[in-house]
């Protein structure tokens, strides 16, 4: 077997030069990261694949971290959780192959970010995407200030951050953001557009591809500078905490006051 994974599923497809990943857990955590990050620096070195369907096994494309996981963590690994995420999303931006990203009936908090990176994103007609960070005291850091700025304009990323409400999938095709939408009966909606790949050339696909990314190279590595940047200080307050303390009691969580924050860093300078 070439691929062996305990939270992937990992298929190639000689025929149509592509390979499917599916994510065999409706949570991510530290071990998916390690194997994402093992297959695509695989990817790196095989330009022989022209293609990249990554998707799930159940209903949803991934419901971002598991509360469970993190609860322990101090800010200092979570953050690099983040940061590890952030590096998969632009690793895809990156990669000479075109990736497709199935997000099913939709998507939550990092996993939001992850399909950022995709370039093209198909979605089940009942799919919606919900950036719901501000409420469990985080910001997006792995994509989703700076690459959905780039790709669904700066005043529907605002909203969508901001107010962190689920957007429907009529706001999500309007936007430009999803490519096409497949209703239940369809088993496969990836397999027209993977032929349509494997039919190109692959170097004409493969400079298309980095093309494309120059147009807006310079914004995306300035917006994992200042995502990191501004992350790591909402992470150091750890309101996160207090969120996975709450939702566990069933209680509203008591978040820091920004005044009082605000204080306290005049008097330490």
């Amino acid at each position: 077997m070439l691929f062996h994974y305990n939270t992937l599923i990992v298929k190639l497809f000689p025929l149509t030069k592509s390979l499917k990943v599916y994510l065999n857990q409706e949570y991510i955590n530290k071990e998916m990261l390690f194997e994402l990050e093992g297959l695509f620096s695989w990817l790196g070195n095989h330009i022989e694949v022209s293609s990249v369907y990554l998707s799930s096994t159940g209903s949803i494309f991934s419901k971002g971290f598991n509360n469970e996981d993190i609860k322990n963590s101090e800010s200092e690994k979570f953050q690099s959780y983040l940061e590890r995420i952030q590096k998969l999303t632009h690793s895809m931006c990156y990669l000479p192959q075109t990736f497709i990203v199935d997000i099913k009936q939709g998507a939550f908090s990092e996993a939001s970010e992850i399909i950022l990176g995709a370039d093209i994103i198909i979605a089940n007609e009942k799919s919606s995407l919900t950036f719901n960070h501000l409420v469990q005291g985080r910001i997006p850091q792995s994509g989703g200030i700076g690459l959905l700025n780039s790709k669904v304009g700066h005043s529907r990323a605002q909203s969508w951050v901001m107010l962190g409400k689920e957007v429907k999938i009529n706001e999500l095709i309007s936007s430009g953001l999803i490519y096409k939408t497949y209703n239940e009966d369809d088993k496969n909606p990836e397999t027209e557009l993977l032929e349509t790949i494997s039919n190109q050339s692959q170097i004409s696909r493969i400079q298309a591809k980095r093309a494309l990314l120059e147009s807006v190279i310079g914004q995306m590595e300035n917006s994992k500078i200042y995502e990191s940047i501004f992350a790591k200080a909402a992470i150091s307050v750890e309101d996160w905490k207090e969120y996975l303390r709450a939702e566990k009691e069933n209680k509203k969580p008591e978040y820091k006051r920004a005044r009082d924050i605000s204080i306290t860093n005049e008097t330490k300078a």
